[in-house]
């Protein structure tokens, strides 16, 4: 991987991006879960957050917001649960019961402040 991205979105992360960290890091309920965040959801939320909404391809915005909410609600409530991302899944690959509804809630939380996000940005 390109090493220039990376310190860019390690500088990004460590001075626009650090109130959306603390969003999800205090979503989470873990101290450390940031330094978890693998580097491409890190990436992922970066480019986000860097889309012109002007000169964009609305489609393709909307599908990485998606992805992304879709990525880290998983990864957060994995943290809260202190389980792994396959644990939350039965074997149809569908969530458990029990956390369908966190779910849904924590991605409308990541969606609204990933939205504030990219709004702030541009």
């Amino acid at each position: 991987m390109n090493k220039f991205l990376i310190q860019m979105v390690n500088d990004w992360w460590n001075a626009e991006g650090m109130d959306f960290g603390k969003f999800l890091t205090e979503l989470s309920d873990d101290n450390s879960f940031l330094e978890k965040l693998h580097i491409s959801d890190r990436i992922n939320v970066f480019n986000y957050a860097k889309i012109d909404v002007i000169h964009s391809d609305v489609e393709a915005k909307n599908y990485l917001l998606k992805e992304i909410c879709g990525e880290l609600a998983e990864q957060v409530l994995a943290s809260k649960h202190s389980v792994s991302s396959n644990e939350l899944f039965d074997d149809d690959d569908n969530f458990h019961e029990q956390f369908q509804d966190e779910f849904n809630r924590l991605y409308d939380r990541i969606e609204e402040q990933m939205t504030h996000l990219n709004n702030n940005n541009t």
